[in-house]
């Protein structure tokens, strides 16, 4: 007696398990395309608040003054260590599709962090993507960093 096993899938059964992977990517691709916009900015936010809290962390760990500096017109910002020899240690360009829409607070447009992690002024700096989405980033006196 000769036993056949047919271990695996048919040729038919395979066709319709990727046509249906198929329609479901086609229905779910523009849901996902219009959330890459809104994503790509909350990355972006992000990104900006932990180098903020960076050239905090290393003003108080330091003991030397710290700066973020923005340039709307570049859409970047830098950070650079203040003190007898300034030095630049980051320089961030942002992605075409987000821009630094406005800097409000800040003299010079710059975030100054002393030695305690606090800064002279209040201010926010708001964001913008291509499909006109916000976020605000606010710095407090007491150095308190919040996005909006």
């Amino acid at each position: 007696m000769v036993r056949n096993n047919k271990n695996g899938f048919t040729l038919t059964e395979l066709l319709v398990v990727i046509g249906i992977m198929a329609v479901l990517a086609a229905v779910g691709w523009p849901a996902i395309t219009s959330l890459q916009p809104s994503l790509k900015l909350n990355g972006v936010s992000r990104e900006l608040v932990t180098n903020l809290r960076s050239a905090q962390q290393r003003a108080v760990s330091e003991q030397v003054e710290y700066s973020l500096r923005f340039f709307p017109d570049d859409n970047s910002y830098r950070i650079s260590r203040l003190g007898d020899t300034p030095l630049e240690i980051l320089n961030k360009k942002l992605p075409v599709d987000i821009r630094i829409f406005q800097v409000s607070g800040f003299t010079n447009q710059e975030v100054i962090f002393n030695v305690l992690g606090a800064v002279s002024e209040t201010g926010s700096v708001a964001l913008k993507n291509s499909r006109e989405q916000s976020k605000t980033i606010e710095v407090r006196p007491s150095g308190f960093i919040k996005i909006q």
